[in-house]
């Protein structure tokens, strides 16, 4: 007996708590507008691993993602601790994606708007800290991104790490398409 309460009893609310806890789990990733879309198994993985989320409901997958969303899921996978605050939540992510070097002051005019893919490769390929790709990869690669020479040239050196490192592929028809805003599914 620990405080009145018997092993039995502690057990039995433990397990209580437990499948209380997977269960709102499951429900979590359980979103109504995922099923059957493309990035369905993606979306429910990260879900599970808190890096994504949705409003218990809908995960919104084909919705832009914004600069400052990509930010707190960028953060959130690598697992970086960010202290949260009342007001503009996103602001101690930026704060600290500053400080990790994720991104830099003068890069973005504003948080709160959709990101493009180029955007979007930057801070990842950041986040793993990728190499620059040379030699037969790097051509190899450049003929495989049909649009690549319509890529900013500031940005192209993250587009050939993030394709060396699998982060992202084109689209069927081998372009990159490095200003398009990019969908919640595809972040």
């Amino acid at each position: 007996i620990i405080g009145g309460l018997t092993v039995k009893k502690i057990a039995i609310m433990l397990a209580a708590v437990i499948t209380i806890q997977l269960n709102t789990v499951s429900a979590f990733a359980d979103y109504t507008d995922v099923s059957g879309h493309w990035a369905e198994r993606f979306i429910n993985k990260l879900t599970s691993e808190g890096i994504v989320e949705g409003d218990r409901v809908r995960f919104r997958p084909d919705n832009y993602v914004n600069v400052d969303e990509f930010i707190k899921m960028t953060l959130t996978a690598m697992k970086i601790e960010v202290t949260p605050q009342t007001g503009n939540w996103s602001a101690p992510y930026i704060k600290k994606a500053l400080e990790k070097k994720l991104i830099y002051a003068d890069e973005f005019d504003r948080y709160d708007r959709p990101i493009t893919r180029s955007e979007l490769v930057k801070i990842s390929v950041r986040a793993i800290g990728a190499d620059y790709v040379a030699g037969s990869e790097r051509e190899q690669l450049i003929s495989r991104i049909t649009d690549y020479y319509d890529i900013y040239n500031a940005d192209k050196e993250y587009v050939l790490a993030a394709y060396s490192k699998h982060l992202l592929d084109g689209y069927e028809d081998n372009t990159f398409r490095s200003s398009r805003y990019t969908t919640r599914a595809e972040a």
